[in-house]
């Protein structure tokens, strides 16, 4: 081979061997996540302020607290799964069949510092099926292979064990190590038996990657070499008109609220998440053939100019934009199932140019509702007249005066003094408050000769395309102290009671004076290139939404997200399994003391009538209580269940019944109970969620 020909057939290849090992390339796709180049953000981070702020003594401690529960969380519901197979439990189909597909479940959390990338990815139901195929796919490092292929074979190894699964391969997908399953028990009489029976689970092994999923393999993804890697940063995508394609397939047509939002007119929505300098740059982007439509259209496509919209102290954010107001008339409308009431939209359309701005501030002091301002551009008076006249239809009028500006209060019986709309116009705009108080407050802001909120020295994002008049500030420490000290608390009193308890309390969250200086301000804005419009925000937590989403995730949401049908079934199975065990042991103790109940369990596994395993959910249940062995060791076992030698009476959502025996940790729904007469009854109601000290009481 001469060297011309050996350099010519490099240089062919060279973009090959640059792209990597073959891989899962997803087909069909509907949607996902993706971390690229997990090293080169990890680096990155160490960099930003978001570093600095993790590194802050009472943030590190709470990440700390956050990480130890969150994980403890996932090896409980690892732990509930484990025990259903080996009690050999048996379980509803639906519950074999979600058993949901994800690294943490097939491949245990992996150390950041070992992987190279993750994806998540959702392809569309193909040949007749209606549920979409998910897989996962993460990259190691070279060194890392080894112990992720060691946990891989462990995993599959289980998995071939359960009862619940049977495999349908020999541990290989098309040459590479891989192994499938279908759940097992299924009744053919069942209605969603042809549903059920198409349920997989897989998992893949390839060079230097390691994938699971549910749903047929061939269906979601192929085995490909990697498309050119993007920038690091965290993106998450939507490939809007598959779900439309997919909703249509299912004979339901495009939702109604895909359509208000003007969802069905996009290709794709994206938003990503990725340093630049030392903060993160946060982009919401959509890709749309021609205009876009609906609400999405309406915030697009305005040309007006933005009004000056003053705020007071104490502002949290302001966007400021030019909206097509015909648009946003049709999306509302839509909204509201077509009856806006007596707003005519040619009316609304000839009285607004089209600038609008929204501004937040923290409430007043003592109060708890937020400071809200609009702010619209003035077209036609006349038609104005004529909006505000059909807005004041059935509210009690009031003119008052405010820092020398004639102003409008609108009272509407029966509405709390907290929501009293009051509005006035000045230099072309048209300026709204939800209160006369409130009001005050802004024209005292325009008098002192504010324009627009300030955020200091906080720099706007770059970026490529045309600049479009679209304004966002914000105030991520202002933001998190009204959260911190106002609504938290509200939420945490209207919480009590409930059993799953949050990642974080507000107690050991950080203090928003230790945090203020890092968290600081934020600008955003938007640009067209092309087909694309991108939102770009910049801030030490990203944008609005994603330092929102920081701030409630722990104390709010992630209880919510963690309380799944899954894990409440899987407890209800079990409970219901270790119970029936029990009784088998009481009615053995009664045939051999004259019928009578023992005084404890103990007596039960201190004589050998019990297996002391009988007793838990889970080998190391985190809810379990020490119970007392007789004798003067004192020796104790674990325990997931209270035992009532008096047997309480309780109402089971079906009428009352009296039991013996209930499970320690409350639950959603259907929490186990053995009755005096042996059964385990199903249990709906607070019952299944109020605490065990209730109980007797």
């Amino acid at each position: 081979m001469s060297r011309a020909t050996a350099l010519a057939l490099l240089a062919l290849a060279a973009p090959l061997i640059a792209q990597g090992p073959p891989t899962l390339v997803p087909k069909n796709r509907l949607g996902g996540f993706v971390a690229e180049d997990v090293p080169k953000l990890r680096q990155q981070l160490a960099q930003s302020r978001l570093a600095r702020l993790l590194a802050a003594a009472d943030v590190a401690e709470a990440y700390e607290l956050a990480r130890r529960r969150f994980t403890a969380r996932l090896t409980h519901t690892e732990a509930l799964l484990d025990t259903a197979d080996r009690l050999e439990v048996a379980l509803d189909p639906w519950v074999i069949s979600n058993r949901i597909s994800s690294p943490l479940s097939m491949m245990e959390m992996p150390d950041l510092a070992e992987l190279v990338r993750f994806e998540l990815m959702a392809s569309g139901p193909v040949d007749g099926e209606h549920r979409p195929g998910t897989a996962v796919v993460l990259r190691c490092t070279p060194r890392a292979e080894g112990r992720w292929t060691a946990r891989f074979e462990q995993r599959a190894a289980r998995m071939n064990a359960s009862k619940h699964w049977q495999s349908l391969d020999e541990g290989k997908v098309d040459g590479y190590p891989g192994y499938a399953w279908a759940p097992t028990g299924l009744d053919e009489n069942d209605p969603n038996f042809e549903f059920l029976r198409g349920t997989r689970l897989w998992m893949l092994h390839l060079p230097g990657s390691f994938a699971s999923g549910s749903g047929l393999i061939e269906h979601c993804a192929e085995i490909a070499s990697p498309p050119p890697p993007g920038p690091a940063a965290l993106t998450m995508s939507m490939q809007l008109q598959q779900y439309v394609r997919m909703f249509a397939d299912m004979g339901g047509g495009v939702p109604a609220e895909f359509a208000m939002l003007g969802f069905d007119t996009l290709q794709e929505f994206s938003w990503q998440l990725e340093f630049a300098g030392d903060q993160l740059l946060d982009t919401l982007a959509v890709r749309c053939e021609g205009e876009p439509k609906g609400l999405v259209g309406a915030l697009l496509g305005g040309k007006a100019a933005l009004p000056a919209q003053p705020l007071p102290e104490g502002a949290l954010a302001q966007l400021r934009a030019a909206v097509d107001v015909a648009t946003l008339y049709s999306a509302l409308q839509g909204l509201a199932g077509g009856d806006l009431g007596p707003l005519q939209e040619a009316d609304v359309v000839a009285a607004f140019s089209g600038g609008l701005a929204i501004g937040v501030t923290a409430p007043a002091r003592g109060q708890l509702v937020p400071r809200i301002y609009l702010s619209l551009g003035i077209g036609d008076q006349d038609a104005l007249a004529r909006v505000l006249a059909a807005l004041a239809t059935g509210a009690k009028q009031k003119q008052v005066t405010y820092e020398d500006v004639p102003c409008t209060v609108l009272q509407y019986q029966g509405v709390p003094p907290a929501f009293q709309p009051t509005w006035c116009q000045l230099d072309g705009v048209l300026h709204i408050a939800e209160t006369g108080t409130s009001m005050r407050a802004f024209l005292k802001a325009r008098a002192d000769g504010v324009a627009v909120m300030d955020v200091g020295d906080a720099p706007e994002p770059a970026g490529r395309g045309e600049r479009l008049p679209f304004d966002v500030r914000f105030d991520t420490a202002a933001i998190y102290t009204a959260f911190h000290e106002i609504w938290l608390p509200l939420y945490e009193i209207a919480q009590m009671g409930r059993q799953q308890q949050p990642l974080l309390k507000r107690d050991e969250m950080p203090a928003p004076e230790d945090v203020a200086e890092l968290l600081g301000k934020g600008r955003g804005l938007l640009r067209r290139d092309g087909d694309t419009w991108r939102l770009q925000q910049l801030g030490t937590l990203g944008g609005v939404e994603t330092a929102a989403l920081a701030m409630v995730y722990a104390p709010m949401l992630w209880a919510e997200m963690t309380s799944d049908y899954q894990t409440a079934q899987l407890t209800a199975a079990i409970g219901k399994h270790q119970l029936a065990r029990i009784w088998q042991a009481i009615e053995r103790w009664q045939a051999q003391h004259e019928g009578k109940l023992p005084a404890s369990l103990g007596e039960l596994v201190a004589q050998g009538g019990l297996p002391a395993d009988a007793l838990l959910l889970t080998p190391h249940d985190p809810d379990a209580e020490a119970l007392p062995l007789p004798g003067d060791g004192g020796k104790s076992v674990p325990c997931s269940f209270r035992y009532f030698p008096t047997p309480v009476e309780v109402d089971t959502g079906s009428g009352p019944m009296k039991v013996l025996l209930v499970a320690i940790a409350p639950q959603p729904w259907n929490r186990a109970m053995l009755a005096d007469d042996g059964t385990t009854p199903d249990v709906y109601g607070e019952v299944s969620r109020q605490p065990i000290d209730r109980f007797g009481k």
